[in-house]
């Protein structure tokens, strides 16, 4: 079994757009950039929390990631702080389908997820062997990839996601075009889930589909993402999901990661289910991002350690790349 995962520097470093306009790394998601000033304007209620953040980021005090973790701490006793972070999740959609859908209208849609699904596509057709793909990011890059391969991959329901016998795609933090139905206590009249947020129990709330159609008297629907904690202490994804990474890790036996800093204590506990010593990738983009993944990682049992530091967009032309897929297992 293949497992790749992937981080915000794989979708950081998929297309060759402008920085300002490349999608988000943690520390990106609240700068002036023209899209994040455009949302800021839409979700005015999120503005106080980006406030503390510039700070942050402007001190290099600490991180974001740190700073949104003691945020949602704080916010189980006040209610302000709940409507920000709901807010939140409305901003972090809008955003992430802005740059997007920039990264998909730049040179045709060919990033590097393109490159990336094609040669794995290849390699799953003469090896037989199934392909899980963890992806941390909210986006829509590699499933527009995955779309185009010629794989006849479709979804529509979120069983579509682990049904497949080559390719297996489990978002664990959630996805942009994933939403939870929040029950409306008030039929006949406009609930704002955002002046609600201290009201709302999101665990309750079951996970659809955006082009899903909804009872709009009944329900109202939350962006399924995960605040980007330090910690992120619970997964935003369907149970079917979880279920189906539970099944398969412990099965694994060549691990690549791209753009993924590797510090999320709760899926660290799902990768110590791993049974085997693994063949081990990891692709950044700098040699200490490559020690730093290899350091969180020191609980895996490895066979082969390889470090690629030049980023996603170069690795996938590369042939340690096909090497390493190549690779036999012992």
């Amino acid at each position: 079994m293949l497992l790749l995962i992937l981080g915000a520097g794989a979708s950081h470093d998929c297309s060759p757009l402008p920085d300002l306009s490349k999608p988000h790394l943690a520390r990106e998601l609240f700068d002036k950039r023209p899209i994040n000033l455009a949302a800021m304007q839409h979700h005015p209620v999120v503005r106080p929390i980006i406030s503390e953040l510039e700070d942050i980021v402007e001190n290099n005090s600490s991180s974001i990631e740190t700073e949104l973790d003691r945020l949602v701490q704080e916010s189980e006793t006040n209610n302000a702080l709940k409507r920000q972070l709901m807010a939140l999740r409305f901003y972090l959609r809008e955003i992430i389908e802005s740059v997007s859908n920039a990264a998909l209208n730049n040179q045709g849609g060919v990033t590097s997820y393109v490159s990336l699904v094609n040669k794995l596509q290849k390699w799953q057709k003469l090896q037989k062997e199934p392909i899980c793909i963890i992806n941390f990011n909210y986006d829509l890059l590699l499933e527009e990839a995955l779309l185009h391969a010629g794989i006849n991959w479709k979804v529509s329901i979120f069983d579509d996601y682990t049904k497949r016998d080559d390719f297996i795609l489990i978002k664990p933090h959630g996805s942009i075009n994933w939403v939870r139905w929040v029950s409306n206590p008030t039929p006949n009249q406009i609930y704002d889930p955002i002046e609600n947020a201290h009201r709302i129990d999101l665990e309750d709330a079951a996970f659809h589909m955006s082009s899903e159609g909804f009872p709009q008297r009944q329900f109202i629907p939350v962006p399924a993402l995960a605040v980007p904690v330090g910690h992120k202490y619970s997964f935003e994804c369907p149970q079917v999901m979880l279920g189906k990474m539970a099944q398969i890790l412990p099965k694994t036996t060549k691990v690549i990661t791209i753009g993924w800093q590797g510090a999320e204590e709760h899926f660290k506990a799902a990768l110590e289910t791993i049974n085997n010593k693994v063949d081990l990738m990891i692709v950044t983009g700098s040699e200490e991002g490559g020690a730093r993944v290899l350091s969180n990682l020191n609980y895996l049992r490895k066979n082969r350690v390889s470090k690629f530091s030049n980023g996603f967009t170069a690795f996938v032309k590369i042939p340690e790349f096909q090497q390493f897929l190549d690779l036999e297992h012992f």
